[in-house]
């Protein structure tokens, strides 16, 4: 058993391919985050959290919160996969609204796979693009600008954007 695990929820995919490659590089052992309890995880020493963004909040993360006394001895890591390109304005952003001020955070781009998502969220995202491209391109935010590049299937899937987070857990490896 290796010390660090990387806890996923993936919606749609993209995060569940971010994990596998961290497990790949690593060696750490990958775990579905779905209905997760803390003593699954009490004897490893480093939690990484990869999860995808919803309307800026982090899936996966009330795993965090809800078993944060439990992990105050552990190490960790939040990898957040969503479609706005990246920058350090939205780092800021993500880790505000999240709540993660004091947890260790990197991003990268996941992907939208029309063929897969629910009804819901290929309508939403049909209703996000028209409101979008009725503003000035200039105006766009890059998550605007990330909506309107999705047109069809797009991945901007790359092992690259697990760089920091390999960094951070080699120590311990």
């Amino acid at each position: 058993m290796s010390e660090t695990a990387i806890l996923f929820r993936s919606k749609y995919g993209a995060s569940r391919k971010y994990a596998l490659m961290l497990k790949e590089r690593t060696g750490a052992d990958a775990i579905e985050n779905e209905n997760m309890k803390a003593e699954l995880i009490r004897d490893y020493s480093t939690i990484i959290l990869v999860g995808g963004v919803y309307a800026d909040r982090i899936n996966g993360l009330d795993f965090i919160r809800r078993f944060r006394g439990s992990l105050s001895d552990k190490r960790l890591y939040v990898f957040a996969v969503g479609g706005t390109e990246f920058s350090p304005e939205y780092i800021a952003k993500l880790r505000k609204v999240n709540g993660l001020d004091d947890i260790h955070m990197s991003y990268g781009r996941g992907e939208i796979n029309m063929d897969t998502l629910s009804f819901f969220d290929k309508r939403l995202i049909g209703l996000l693009r028209r409101m979008v491209k009725r503003k000035p391109e200039s105006e766009w935010t890059l998550t605007e600008k990330a909506i309107a590049e999705s047109e069809g299937n797009v991945s901007w899937v790359d092992e690259r954007y697990l760089d920091p987070v390999v960094d951070y857990i080699s120590p311990v490896l």
